[in-house]
């Protein structure tokens, strides 16, 4: 006997699945065979277990089935809802986790001097590099769906951070040049980038992260 289940994995890497089956016997309708639930002796084995994944609940019942196949038949049929969490551990110290740090860490682009623009640019490019590259090496390791997940969302994230952090490096190179001798709006647009980087990036981190609770 084999049981199957389509997953929704829009949740990715905190997602849950509700695991279901059903059994019946379709040779002898309920006068025959009479499937009985008195919800003791039925249960998930402590044997039981699915890599990456951590039974969280079970449920059973026993219902009438008319299937249409075998004429006005009525069947005892057994329906079963194994509730389970994927074990984001892995996914979160291996993928994400690595991904943020390097994605924060190129906030500190700010700390090069502002006549350094090359160097600015470089130091981020090198880090959005180098985040491309685990990305390929860990893409085998997260769901191939048609669909964006809660774990490519973030991805998708950092990437689009580290980007904007290219351009803003070169927005303030343009600043600093053409901003008047005081160079006030400079320091302006400096000090603005160091509070709202770093602010933006804990906001996300924490919904992020948030999702493992619900």
């Amino acid at each position: 006997m084999t049981l199957e289940s389509n997953f929704d994995v829009h949740r990715f890497p905190f997602d849950r699945q509700q695991l279901e089956g059903d059994i019946a016997s379709f040779a002898w309708d309920a006068r025959v065979v009479r499937l009985i639930d008195d919800g003791r002796n039925l249960t998930v084995s402590k044997a039981f277990g699915i890599p990456d994944w951590t039974v969280i609940g079970f449920s059973s019942k026993v219902v009438a089935f008319d299937d249409p196949d075998h004429g006005n038949d009525i069947f005892s049929m057994l329906k079963l809802k194994i509730d389970v969490a994927r074990k984001s551990d892995y996914y979160l110290y291996k993928i994400f986790v690595p991904l943020g740090i390097l994605s924060f860490t190129s906030i500190f682009f700010l700390a090069v001097p502002i006549s350094e623009i090359g160097d600015r640019i470089g130091f981020v490019s090198g880090l959005l590099f180098t985040t491309l590259a685990y990305q390929l090496i860990i893409a085998s390791s997260v769901p191939r769906v048609p669909y964006f997940t809660l774990g490519d969302t973030y991805t998708l994230f950092l990437f689009f951070f580290m980007v904007a952090e290219v351009f803003i490096a070169y927005g303030i190179s343009l600043v600093d040049r053409f901003g008047g001798e005081t160079k006030e709006l400079v320091n302006r647009v400096e000090l603005g980038c160091e509070i709202a980087l770093p602010l933006l990036f804990v906001l996300v981190n924490v919904y992020f992260y948030s999702q493992a609770r619900l």
